[in-house]
């Protein structure tokens, strides 16, 4: 659903306007560098990181992030493993599934940020059809 927002319906690998965000998740560089900084002392994260990147060998150290950056675009595995990192560093638990405002509002908070354009009703916008498909199938009718 992250990637349905901020990827404009996955139709966006860069942010509009020439902005600095990256990936159908909208990857700031900021942001980049931040979770590498933090998380990248952890081995598996390493790992993980490294086994997603197709086209190797990069430096998945800070100094090295903006070759990461440019993979970002056009490598979703990774884009998304870098956007769960990213909620994975959120001290607080994802919402329950099917609560659709909360985690609405947990985008808003922990994604998208206070001071980010994007709001709880136009995440719930973006991912209508998204939401009307998982309420089909918890209904059982796939």
């Amino acid at each position: 659903m992250t990637a349905v927002r901020e990827g404009d319906g996955l139709r966006a690998v860069q942010q509009y306007g020439g902005g600095p965000a990256r990936s159908l998740f909208g990857l700031e560089p900021n942001t980049v560098h931040s979770l590498l900084d933090r998380e990248i002392r952890s081995d598996w994260v390493a790992k993980i990181l490294a086994r997603l990147i197709l086209h190797p060998p990069f430096d998945l150290t800070p100094a090295g992030s903006d070759a990461l950056l440019e993979h970002l675009t056009w490598n979703p595995w990774l884009a998304c493993a870098v956007a769960r990192l990213k909620y994975w560093t959120v001290p607080k638990a994802l919402p329950a599934a099917g609560a659709w405002r909360d985690l609405a509002a947990y985008w808003k908070q922990w994604f998208n940020t206070a001071a980010g354009a994007g709001t709880v009703e136009k995440f719930l916008a973006s991912n209508a059809a998204t939401i009307e498909y998982f309420e089909f199938i918890r209904r059982g009718q796939a």
